[in-house]
């Protein structure tokens, strides 16, 4: 199996590839802002509500994932949606913009979820 990953790094193809199509549905947390005054996406928080209400990364909605699917109709498809989840290692992220595209939204993943926003950055955080 390592002659396998041995090949895929040391294929520039490959590499191009995959990096930008990472860099076209990945917002990092210091890019946020400008990303959505620039899009003018919106920031879905997909976190338990419970969660969302004990702290949330300012002008984020909450639409937890269990809900997406209620929810998808009530949104407006020409605007650009970028999810928010726990933690660099939560799928849920991953997850729910698997459900977005599903339904033509294009969408888009923060680098590092919450934890990441408040933790690491220590970026501010609403609970209203």
């Amino acid at each position: 199996m390592e002659n396998k990953y041995q090949e895929y790094r040391t294929n520039t193809e490959k590499a191009l590839k995959y990096f930008s199509k990472m860099l076209a549905y990945t917002v990092s947390p210091y890019d946020l802002k400008e990303t959505m005054e620039n899009t003018g996406a919106r920031l879905v928080d997909v976190r338990k509500k419970e969660d969302y209400e004990k702290g949330h990364i300012p002008e984020s909605i909450s639409i937890p994932y269990d809900e997406i699917d209620s929810k998808l109709d009530s949104l407006d498809r020409d605007i650009p949606t970028i999810i928010s989840c726990y933690n660099a290692t939560c799928l849920l992220g991953a997850k729910a913009a698997v459900k977005f595209a599903e339904h033509n939204f294009p969408v888009m993943t923060l680098l590092g979820g919450y934890k990441t926003w408040t933790e690491d950055l220590h970026y501010a955080i609403s609970t209203d």
